[in-house]
């Protein structure tokens, strides 16, 4: 038997042989981003949007936590050149239980749903992760439910798989480690075809934080050997889960008090919101 394990240590700009010249790209990449009204949007969907429009036959989701859409992130998206639906759902905000982007990610499942396809697969890209271009080669390797690493989560440089024989056998994870599928939202890929069961996956708040991925992948299979280890001959990450860090920014009352009223922010509407 063979084991294999990943190592985020590579030498920088080795390039291993991928085998990705012959992957079939007929099948669409349904990405899902949920968003939310702040001043790291615009410069999160902006970077998302410049790596989207490099990738073929992709459907871009990205659901608006409000009641309405953002004209300006409207004009973002038209502005990518990337094949887009924009969206909105509302989160809770009254549940006690936890569960962030929940309520979008299922306004974008029940769209794709709708459109029924028959071929596909679902992607959960966050705004704020970072995403090597080969990333999207790799997910179309999937047949139902692929799984590969993700960088930078927690306390440990990435978190990923240990790997027997081809099939998923454990789980090298920074925390949950009771959980059945210790694996991170960008972690994983599924197939269309999950979502035409006749109780089709969907994430749900629980009162614990950190379950999401593992209660939605326990929707669509049964046990990890059913896990398609899709990025099992690379030696770097593809994805990174990297976070904008939080600035306390002026409002424009406290920068006309701190710097006087001449100063004209309102130049720049769409940075104000």
């Amino acid at each position: 038997m063979s084991v294999t394990s990943f190592t985020v240590f590579s030498i920088a700009y080795h390039h291993v042989n991928l085998n990705l010249n012959n992957v079939d790209t007929s099948k669409t990449l349904y990405i899902i981003t949920p968003t939310h009204n702040g001043y790291g949007q615009i410069p999160h969907l902006t970077r998302l949007g410049i790596t989207l429009r490099q990738v073929r036959n992709i459907h871009w989701l990205v659901v608006e936590d409000a009641p309405t859409t953002n004209p300006n992130i409207e004009a973002l998206l038209r502005r990518s050149n990337v094949k887009y639906t924009y969206l909105h759902a509302e989160t809770d905000r009254k549940s006690t239980m936890q569960g962030r982007g929940v309520e979008q990610r299922n306004c974008a499942l029940d769209y794709i749903s709708k459109l029924n396809p028959v071929d596909g697969l679902v992607y959960f890209a966050d705004d704020d992760n970072t995403y090597d271009l080969e990333l999207f080669k790799v997910l179309r390797r999937t047949k139902y439910c692929g799984v590969l690493p993700v960088g930078l989560l927690g306390q440990m440089p990435y978190e990923s798989f240990e790997i027997m024989d081809g099939k998923v056998v454990g789980f090298y994870a920074a925390f949950g480690l009771d959980r059945k599928f210790q694996i991170d939202m960008a972690g994983f890929v599924v197939h269309v075809s999950a979502l035409t069961k006749n109780n089709p996956p969907r994430f749900k708040r629980t009162p614990l934080m950190g379950v999401l991925e593992t209660d939605f992948l326990e929707q669509v299979v049964t046990n990890m050997s059913q896990l398609e280890p899709i990025a099992y001959d690379f030696d770097r990450i593809l994805v990174w889960h990297t976070k904008t860090q939080n600035i306390a920014l002026l409002s424009l009352e406290q920068y006309k008090s701190n710097y006087g009223s001449n100063r004209d922010m309102t130049r720049f509407p769409v940075l104000i919101y």
